[in-house]
């Protein structure tokens, strides 16, 4: 803790070709802990104001790569809070302001970002990746994020998301292959999450290749039980040429075998920022949400007091609000809370939704 780097690191790779392992103040922590108690190593008040260059994966302003581990159902992870980074980094994939890639990360908080990043996959404005148990909070990104797939303001992805900002432009011109699906997974805040509240962009997203998932805020999400997207809010307007394009999330969708009804909430939410695809399942809020069925039991979305004051553009399944939903909540009553007040285009389109489906 309390370190301050102000020099400047150039990293090539390691013998197996591909990895910097590079960092500001760490390269490379581990934990290789058989301890049968829970803790956390804290990593936190540290300073990056010296330029950061990795010709390979795993580079960040403060830590290159973090990995905690799991012994006996007791999890030792890592903890990263007002830590700043001043500088622009440079790596190829996982590459962050405060760390590049972190396997059990509990939580990074209260750190900024003043410095542009720019790598591969796995970019972003703090964290490059971390794993869907950390929560990042209390974060600010003020400068341009520049990558491939999977990219956002403040992580490429990660878990849950409270109270961040991005005020960086974000640029994406590549994709991954998923599922034979060309994936970019980019947005203001994150590419992926699982969970999203009071977050905001005040940047102009551009995504320059066929990738599906972006939005103002994260471009795809995995939703469960826990999750919400609620009270964020997108300024910066959207250009992207693929399927699943918005103002707030891209692409939501449930896929729990849970043997209880629920309902994620997608609320309070407001896009500013004029939405362009030449792709479908495009709206305002969100392109497309879908449920799912487990056996009787429905696992559901309900969208309300949402808005959206821009235009949206797209190809088919234009709202905007939603673009397309399956197993979202129909509810005229619900359904007028939200307001539209932008110029929608598009096939099967709608000033609210585009097509509702269960």
């Amino acid at each position: 803790s309390c370190c301050v780097f102000d020099g400047v690191i150039r990293c090539s790779t390691n013998f197996t070709g591909d990895s910097s392992y590079c960092g500001g103040i760490v390269g490379y922590g581990y934990i290789d802990s058989d301890s049968y108690n829970k803790f956390a190593v804290s990593i936190s008040e540290n300073d990056n104001d010296g330029i950061i260059q990795g010709s390979g994966k795993y580079v960040g302003g403060i830590a290159g790569a973090t990995e905690g581990n799991k012994y006996s159902g007791y999890v030792h992870s890592f903890s990263f809070s007002s830590c700043n980074n001043k500088k622009n980094i440079t790596g190829d994939n996982y590459t962050g302001g405060i760390v590049g890639y972190g396997n059990y990360v509990d939580e990074v908080s209260a750190c900024t970002n003043s410095g542009d990043i720019t790598g591969g996959n796995y970019v972003g404005g703090f964290a490059g990746y971390t794993g869907t148990d950390t929560v990042m909070k209390l974060l600010e990104n003020a400068n341009t994020i520049t990558g491939k797939a999977y990219i956002g303001g403040i992580a490429g992805s990660t878990g849950k998301l409270i109270n961040c900002t991005n005020n960086g432009n974000i640029i994406s011109s590549g994709v991954v292959v998923e599922n034979s699906v060309n994936v970019a997974c980019v947005g203001g805040i994150a590419g992926f999450s699982e969970s999203v509240e009071k977050c905001t962009n005040n940047a102009e997203i551009n995504v320059s290749s066929n990738g599906c998932y972006v939005a103002g805020i994260v471009g795809k999400m995995h939703a469960n039980s826990s999750t919400v997207v609620k009270q964020c809010k997108n300024f910066g307007s959207i250009t992207a040429k693929g399927n699943y394009i918005a103002g707030i999330v891209g692409y939501i969708y449930l896929n729990s075998d849970s043997y209880s009804k629920f309902t994620v909430d997608i609320c309070e939410n407001e896009n500013d920022g004029i939405i362009t695809s030449t792709g479908s399942y495009v709206g305002g809020i969100v392109g497309a949400a879908e449920g799912n069925k487990y056996s009787s039991y429905i696992h559901s979305f309900t969208i309300y007091n949402c808005t959206n004051y821009k235009d949206v553009s797209g190809s088919n399944y234009v709202g905007g609000i939603l673009g397309y939903g399956d197993y979202v909540i129909k509810d005229d009553s619900i359904w007028l809370t939200n307001y539209n007040s932008g110029i929608i285009h598009g096939s099967n389109s709608g000033l609210l939704y585009g097509y509702l489906k269960n």
